[in-house]
């Protein structure tokens, strides 16, 4: 498995990995078998197999906005690592990957698909996604706590996020309440 980790290590870190990943056209276990030397136990191709339909299936999600599903994307290696590493992935809801990319995948349900491209680097959640994700492919070798790190950021956020817009809403609503009794 160590060959195999190492196989995706490379391939996590380059670049065109991302211009695919973003061309919906990722077939990352035939990319594996090219670059891998040996062969590929079962096992792990079955692991393969699944985290691939879930990246299928986060990519058919026709409420999830393209620009979210092209950065979920990049996280494809990162989470097929995990379930390498720790299968208990694929059975547990509170492992610490599947809830952040669960997390990341609900924020991403209400993230306004109409931003403009030119204005996303601005968006504050898309600049968030695109940092814990960043933190994750450049970081993640085999450590799985990074993702409990990403986890804790990204809730502090969505925190922060709707303790502002719960602001906003009070403020709106008070001046209205004050505009009614001024007319």
């Amino acid at each position: 498995i160590e060959a195999l980790l190492q196989t995706l290590s490379s391939i996590q870190q380059r670049e065109s990995i991302n211009k695919l990943a973003a061309s919906k056209n990722l077939n990352l276990a035939g990319l594996v078998q090219e670059t891998h030397q040996s062969h590929i136990a079962q096992p792990d191709f079955d692991i393969m197999t699944a985290i691939s339909a879930l990246f299928d299936f986060i990519f058919i999600d026709y409420n999830l906005p393209d620009a979210i599903k092209v950065l979920l994307t990049r996280l494809h290696i990162p989470i097929l690592k995990v379930a390498l590493i720790d299968q208990s992935f694929l059975t547990q809801r509170g492992h610490p990957a599947r809830k952040l990319l669960n997390e990341m995948t609900g924020a991403g349900l209400v993230w306004s698909a109409k931003v403009e491209q030119s204005l996303r680097k601005k968006d504050t959640l898309y600049k968030q996604f695109e940092t814990i994700i960043n933190n994750i492919v450049e970081g993640f070798s085999n450590d799985i706590t990074i993702f409990d790190e990403q986890l804790t950021i990204l809730k502090g956020f969505i925190e922060k996020e709707n303790r502002q817009a719960n602001i906003l809403t009070k403020r709106t609503l008070s001046a209205e309440k004050g505009k009614a009794k001024n007319d």
